[in-house]
């Protein structure tokens, strides 16, 4: 699904304007500025953005004539109004939006497009501020001028006012958005015959974001496969169709068909799309590939589609976190723990804005942080980088969220290597009322969160439990993953740990080699995730009496102690000025 913020770019073709008795000069610079405002908000650079509206406002404030000064006026304010809303500086976007609409009031001929955009985000603005009654009055303005619009006048606004929708859905304001979807539903009748179907499968689509970010995951797949089943439905319709359905397909944890899905998305976007949404495409389905288990593939479409992606967002900081994002995931496969702390430190040195997104970025980054300190066996930091992770969550959606449960897995997982059982189980309590409450259905995080009960059982002297938890983990996978995924390795980990518990030291050193080679498949042998089969072997040889391949795997696991010591030296990764690195030196 595409993030909402990436539409932001579409409000830059809205500031079109009519304007007269314009200096040649004044109009160059007028021209000059208007074009590098856009632009700057196409490449989602707001602060350059804004920086070339406040020149044009100074270059309105010098002119004589009252027609063209004003004219500069509406365009800085309505160029200001965006920016500011896609920094969530909501108070200034509403100063800015007013501006405008006073602006326009005077005999400025601001487009349509113009003028329907402005109240939608306005009325977002203070939604955003809880100012619910001057939400409303904002919306009910808007209501009122399409209404006044003649039907081609309201077919020339369609997509600002669904780009419009997009964006407030971004902000988490769902009611707002879902009710000026039901304003451009109305409106449709009044459009050409032949525009209205395409104009009402483009709103479907529109809703079934709605419905995935909402984690409405299932009614999300039956709307996008109805509107798959259109004949009529457009190559660009299509794609986003695919894409939502391969988006639904990886959240129920069905790798396969994602990437299949993805794919024939892809082959719709290849027929009308430029380079960087054809790139764009390619870096999800290279993601989806990862998670599914074939790795070499989808490093290798991930490395093509890399410079693409950096020329396109290096310009600004949704850009390039976006960016940084993405490529976490592949540098924890690969296990470059130098490179992903260089991320993590780039991502904390992004500016933080005030709104839903950037509670929604928190969190990401924050969860990204205690995988990186987990692996480091630093599960004193993870814990505290998590329960960051899910403060900010619980600040946005509550418990009920999908994110939120991963986040528990996660501190659960880290809970039971630091012994803190009462705290696991908490968690695991958690996790199993919200999971109830969504049904039997199976999700990307299923297996995982066996994972973590069979380990929790495990802890509990319970390994005949532990045994039959993680058999169904196994199982779980061989239905989703490929068999070289090393989330095998997870689970034939575990399984020899509870083999050990039960005496059965053959078997437990069988299953632990096991995990090694699972490993071995796809990742180096220095990878910091060997660390408990080495340990684990090291015990179990030691046992029976084995000492020379006791100590060969005890050497492998003191190598790869040290290389976490070493990481954790060079690690700076804080959150503002506040140090998360204890043992830093």
């Amino acid at each position: 699904m595409l993030d909402p913020i990436v539409i932001a770019f579409f409000s830059a073709a809205a500031i079109v304007i009519v304007y007269w008795h314009v200096r040649f000069n004044d109009n160059a610079k007028y021209q000059r500025l208007s074009r590098r405002g856009a632009k700057s908000i196409q490449r989602h650079d707001f602060p350059d953005a804004l920086f070339h509206y406040a020149e044009l406002e100074k270059l309105a404030l010098r002119q004589n004539d009252s027609a063209t000064a004003n004219v500069f006026h509406f365009v800085a304010a309505e160029g200001t109004g965006i920016a500011s809303y896609c920094l969530e500086d909501f108070p200034e976007a509403i100063v800015a939006f007013q501006r405008a609409l006073e602006v326009a009031g005077k005999g400025v001929e601001a487009s349509v497009a113009s003028h329907v955009q402005i109240l939608c985000l306005l009325a977002s603005s203070y939604q955003s501020l809880s100012r619910a009654d001057e939400s409303r009055q904002s919306f009910e303005q808007l209501k009122a001028y399409c209404q006044s619009l003649a039907a081609e006048e309201f077919s020339e606004t369609f997509d600002f006012l669904d780009h419009a929708v997009a964006m407030i859905a971004g902000a988490q304001q769902y009611e707002l958005a879902m009710s000026i979807l039901e304003l451009l539903d109305q409106q449709l009748d009044r459009l050409p015959n032949n525009e209205v179907h395409q104009q009402r499968l483009q709103c479907q689509i529109r809703l079934a974001n709605f419905l995935y970010a909402k984690d409405e995951f299932q009614t999300c797949l039956g709307k996008s496969e109805s509107i798959l089943n259109d004949e009529s439905t457009n190559p660009p319709l299509l794609a986003a169709a695919f894409q939502l359905v391969g988006s639904c397909q990886f959240a129920f944890g069905d790798f396969a068909r994602a990437t299949q899905s993805q794919q024939s998305s892809l082959e719709q976007i290849a027929s009308y799309a430029n380079a960087s949404e054809i790139a764009h495409s390619k870096y999800t389905l290279a993601t989806y590939l990862l998670y599914y288990g074939n790795y070499q593939q989808a490093t290798k479409l991930a490395q093509r589609c890399h410079p693409t992606l950096k020329r396109e967002y290096q310009f600004s900081d949704e850009g390039r976190r976006f960016l940084l994002l993405s490529d976490l995931p592949f540098l924890f496969h690969s296990g470059d723990y130098k490179s992903m702390s260089q991320v993590l430190n780039e991502l904390e040195s992004i500016p933080k804005t005030l709104g839903v997104r950037a509670l929604t970025n928190e969190a990401s980054n924050q969860c990204w942080r205690a995988q990186f300190f987990g692996d480091l066996q630093c599960f004193d930091r993870a814990i505290a980088c998590i329960r960051e992770a899910l403060d900010s969550l619980s600040r946005m959606h509550g418990d009920s969220r999908h994110d939120s449960i991963v986040y528990r897995i996660l501190l659960t997982s880290f809970a039971i290597h630091l012994g803190q059982l009462d705290e696991a189980g908490e968690q695991l309590a958690l996790i199993a009322a919200t999971q109830k409450s969504l049904g039997s259905q199976n999700y990307s995080w299923s297996t995982s969160l066996l994972s973590v009960r069979a380990s929790f059982e495990l802890a509990q002297g319970k390994a005949s439990e532990c045994l039959s938890t993680v058999e169904s983990a196994i199982e779980r996978l061989n239905e989703t993953v490929l068999p070289n995924n090393t989330s095998y390795a997870e689970q034939w980990l575990i399984r020899s740990q509870a083999q050990h518990a039960i005496g059965d030291i053959e078997s437990a050193i069988n299953s632990a080699k096991r995990s090694i080679s699972k490993r071995e498949e796809s990742q180096p042998p220095d990878h910091l995730r060997f660390f408990a089969s080495y340990q684990t072997l090291a015990t179990l040889y030691q046992q029976l009496g084995q000492n020379e391949h006791a100590i060969e795997f005890e050497q492998k696991a003191d190598a790869i102690r040290k290389q976490c010591d070493l990481i954790l030296q060079d690690a700076t990764i804080g959150t503002g000025e506040r140090e998360l690195n204890p043992y830093a030196v």
